[in-house]
């Protein structure tokens, strides 16, 4: 049976003290890798309940030691997911096809961090062992599939964008940019060449998407933008989440609270098509006249978004960042309701 592709997961053990460090001002340590944890989880269910057949999940985990390993496999438990640490050699076609109902652990090699400056090979060696996981389970043994790459710190999903850079994926790449200049998600088509895909990005920066771009066209892969995801590293970031969460709830459109990451974006943009960069990124053109406009700063959630985050829910209101309140509808109809705890970002 051929695979329709990969969606690999690049995570960093939740363990407190070591996880979002710069959330402990408002979390705590414990907090704060409970959130991690939470967002996590999140994605973990999301994917595998939205892709469940012919898409290998792989969780790629930092560290990639016994501890790592022990540390992912008890947050699978956890949520009652299926795992393998290896796929299936066998061709017993029952359980070729179990592989595809499960996450597939995958250690990243010789790390302590994700935000190491060797990120590009971590991710080159992972891309090249997952086609290697994609080659066997595939009709040619020369063929490889697809790869989307997915970082934690975004829960809040874009299902049909990882479905549409699916569909796109043997003509081009797709990514979607991150509100802090990097990305949240990118599709790797099976021709782009590795590991110069990879080469020369300008990591945990504000041109990380900018220099991945480049990097790919560079190469003479073809991308796509897609819409605009959010990292959740800073205070503001979990404001921002908590707020967009509440709305959900609360059934208030999401919209207007986008707007300024939007335009934060835009104007990262127009710097590069201006020449503000260094270097190849001031020849006349820019790098985004390379790619196809697409969804890029969508500020709209669409149905089948995973933007319910349920886990990541809980965690924010047992944080008490998000308060549960009690009141009347229009029709003077008692109601409950959820607002932001705005004295917990007060107070830090």
């Amino acid at each position: 049976m051929k695979a329709n592709g990969a969606i690999v997961l690049v995570a960093k053990c939740p363990i407190p003290g070591k996880s979002k460090t710069r959330l402990t001002p408002l979390l705590g340590s414990d907090g704060a890798a409970s959130l991690a944890r939470a967002m996590l989880s999140d994605i973990l269910v999301t994917l595998l309940s939205s892709f469940p057949e012919n898409v290998l999940k792989v969780l790629l985990y930092a560290p990639g030691n016994e501890e790592g390993e022990a540390h992912m496999v008890d947050i699978l438990k956890d949520l009652g997911l299926p795992y393998t640490t290896t796929t299936a050699d066998d061709d017993d076609e029952e359980e070729e096809e179990d592989v595809y109902q499960r996450w597939i652990l995958l250690p990243m090699v010789n790390d302590t961090s994700l935000q190491s400056s060797d990120l590009g090979g971590k991710l080159s060696n992972g891309l090249n062992r997952v086609r290697t996981l994609q080659s066997k389970l595939s009709s040619s043994s020369n063929e490889n599939g697809d790869v989307v790459f997915l970082g934690m710190d975004s829960p809040e999903l874009p299902l049909h964008e990882i479905s549409h850079a699916l569909q796109i994926s043997s003509q081009k790449a797709h990514l979607c940019p991150a509100n802090d200049g990097g990305y949240g998600m990118l599709c790797v088509p099976s021709h782009a060449p590795c590991p110069t895909i990879f080469e020369h990005v300008q990591w945990s920066t504000h041109l990380t998407a900018v220099s991945q771009l480049k990097a790919l066209t560079d190469c003479g892969v073809e991308v796509s933008l897609g819409k605009l995801m959010f990292d959740i590293d800073e205070m503001e970031d979990v404001r921002g989440l908590a707020g967009r969460l509440c709305n959900v709830r609360n059934g208030v459109l999401d919209g207007d609270e986008r707007m300024e990451d939007v335009r934060g974006l835009a104007g990262r943009l127009c710097n590069v098509r201006n020449g503000v960069l260094d270097g190849d990124e001031r020849k006349e053109g820019g790098v985004l006249e390379r790619c196809t406009p697409g969804a890029m700063a969508s500020s709209s959630l669409k149905d089948g978004d995973g933007n319910m985050c349920l886990y990541t829910w809980d965690a924010l209101m047992k944080l008490s960042i998000i308060l549960k309140q009690e009141g009347e509808n229009e029709d003077g109809q008692d109601r409950q309701f959820f607002i932001l705890n705005d004295k917990a970002f007060a107070s830090c």
